[in-house]
């Protein structure tokens, strides 16, 4: 399930994601899946939170963040895995929801080893996904490209409740559904920065499941952290 990483080079880390998440694109379940500006994140390690605290803090304060939508179920508990899982040679690390797995499909991207996993609640997480590439270009801008590669261009997308900080950006997204049957989409989205990195990750489930799922989404994003290399 987990693999080490080795080298990367700059360029051809987007472009071999590109390849391996647009061949992906139909699969069951989902709509179908460049850093230094600031210093930012300065040394060591960036992390969004104390992996053990922030599940339960972050999935309190989720409730009124524009997720809930028109969904009137009670949001799931923020359930995640009680250990955290290191990726690409425990560069990131990040404690995901419980039933879902991520496999390596090369050094700098992770998706679902299925279309789609039932979370702790029974509903589905119909896609997630997290990675790495080098990038200057502001965060917004990298949205736009993480999110491509994911297969949803700018024009099936609208987003709300967007944090943008000056190294990190997070917001939840609504993808409509596509002209050759793509279905519908709503997750979460997050970005962070550390020097001439960017580090994403995407959480996402369907529309109507989504707001019983935003507080495991938003507990896992606040478990992420990173520990560059050089």
């Amino acid at each position: 399930m987990r693999r080490r990483s080795r080298g990367l080079q700059g360029l051809s880390i987007v472009a071999a994601l590109l390849i391996a998440v647009a061949c992906d694109k139909g699969q069951a379940g989902a709509a179908a899946p460049s850093g230094d500006s600031s210093g930012g994140g300065g040394g060591g390690s960036s992390q969004g939170g104390s992996s053990g605290e922030a599940g339960s803090t972050s999935g309190a304060e989720a409730g009124g963040s524009g997720a809930g939508g028109a969904d009137a179920g009670p949001r799931c508990d923020p359930a995640l895995e009680s250990e955290i899982i290191g990726f690409f040679g425990m560069r990131m690390l990040i404690k995901l929801p419980q039933g879902v797995e991520l496999i390596e499909q090369n050094p700098f991207f992770a998706r679902s080893s299925t279309g789609a996993q039932a979370s702790s609640c029974g509903l589905p997480v119909t896609f997630a996904g997290l990675g790495f590439f080098r990038s200057s270009a502001p965060l917004p801008e990298v949205r736009r490209t993480v999110m491509r590669m994911r297969g949803l261009p700018p024009e099936v997308l609208s987003f709300e409740g967007e944090s943008n900080q000056s190294n990190q950006l997070s917001a939840t997204f609504n993808a409509a559904a596509g002209a050759k049957g793509e279905p519908a989409a709503k997750g979460l989205v997050l970005l962070r920065r550390d020097r001439e990195w960017v580090y994403w990750l995407i959480l996402e489930a369907k529309p109507e499941d989504f707001g019983r799922l935003d507080g495991v989404f938003r507990a896992s994003a606040a478990s992420l952290m990173v520990q560059p290399r050089g």
